[in-house]
């Protein structure tokens, strides 16, 4: 008998049809273990996982490292979910901004880290909450210390 595992790999190997369990399966799908086995495409997988990857990976919920730091807490204590997510951001672009590239292989780095913490939008979402929370004095002297943050 072929396992699951097994079938994945040939299907994505050679690209042939293959038989297992006395079903001939076409390239992309495989036998889905303890289903009885029901048989699933996988022709959208590659879709689905690159359209629902960079939403868990770049929620506003997601805590960064610098989270846990009392100038953060500080400033994050009952704020809004939306000014806590842009708390934590500006104090992690802060920190690669401040980072010295002392060769090529930390600036590439430093570059990628900054992309991935989405540094370059920080001003946008900056713009959006003032705009958000124009008539919340409170919020608004929050946003702008976040911005000022030295890490």
């Amino acid at each position: 008998m072929v396992s699951h595992l097994t079938i994945l790999k040939t299907i994505s190997t050679t690209g042939k049809q293959v038989r297992a369990r006395d079903k001939l399966l076409k390239p992309m799908t495989m036998i889905v273990p303890k289903s009885g086995g029901r048989v699933v495409s996988l022709r959208f997988a590659g879709i689905v996982f690159a359209l629902f990857l960079p939403v868990t990976l770049c929620g506003a919920n997601a805590a960064s490292d610098f989270d846990n730091l009392m100038e953060v807490k500080t400033l994050q204590k009952g704020m809004p979910k939306d000014v806590v997510a842009f708390i934590s951001k500006s104090a992690e672009c802060s920190h690669w901004g401040n980072e010295e590239p002392y060769d090529k292989a930390r600036a590439e780095f430093i570059r990628n880290a900054a992309l991935k913490a989405g540094c370059s939008r920080l001003d946008g979402e900056e713009i959006q909450l003032r705009r958000k929370y124009r008539k919340n004095p409170k919020v608004l002297e929050i946003i702008k210390e976040a911005k000022n943050l030295a890490m």
